[in-house]
């Protein structure tokens, strides 16, 4: 467990995966003590989803993570996000059902390859996927730049293995066959396939 979300969890008293996201953003002693204690700099942005969701960039002397959370494209968290190491980002659908994105306020597979290259984020990952993608992730019509990965649930990515996870992106469908054919079977695709 990183040594600086531990300590934000007992400052709040609460489990980690509650820490008050919104509190720090107001709290620049927080922010600096934070800085000074455990050489983790955070930044926060409100993201573009619900009440009480944030993306956040947090930096170290030699790496930055900027992470999205739900949120709908957010030119402020390009801004806190900038020249990342990693930029973790949510991508729930694919490019061709943006209107349903922008209804459900997330992103799609382009939006957030977008906003990593705004970003000028060296690595984009993405992930948390709409359910409609258990086997495979939404990236079968899409133009997907040799920087980025696709991570589902326990997947481990850490800066050393990074580059591997984007070199495996493109053979995911001869990995996988038989998901590959069941998804290309599914309505949304068909459906993008008689509109193209």
């Amino acid at each position: 467990m990183l040594p600086w979300f531990k300590y934000l969890s007992s400052v709040f008293r609460v489990p980690l995966n509650l820490v008050p996201l919104g509190k720090i953003h107001q709290d620049k002693t927080m922010q600096d003590d934070l800085h000074k204690e455990h050489g983790v700099k955070i930044d926060l942005c409100p993201a573009m989803h619900t009440r009480d969701s944030w993306c956040v960039a947090l930096k170290s002397e030699d790496w930055k993570v900027a992470y999205s959370g739900d949120t709908l494209p957010n030119s402020k968290f390009v801004d806190i996000g900038k020249d990342c190491d990693i930029l973790i980002h949510e991508a729930t659908h694919q490019s061709s059902l943006a209107e349903d994105a922008f209804k459900k306020r997330h992103s799609t597979v382009g939006q957030a390859i977008e906003i990593g290259e705004q970003m000028n984020a060296r690595y984009t990952v993405l992930t948390h996927f709409s359910l409609r993608y258990q086997k495979l992730p939404p990236f079968l019509d899409e133009n997907v730049p040799e920087n980025v990965a696709f991570a589902h649930d326990f997947t481990k990515i850490t800066k050393g293995n990074v580059n591997t996870w984007c070199q495996a992106t493109g053979a995911l469908p001869t990995l996988f066959p038989n998901h590959y054919k069941d998804l290309m079977k599914q309505p949304y695709y068909k459906y993008k396939k008689d509109i193209s």
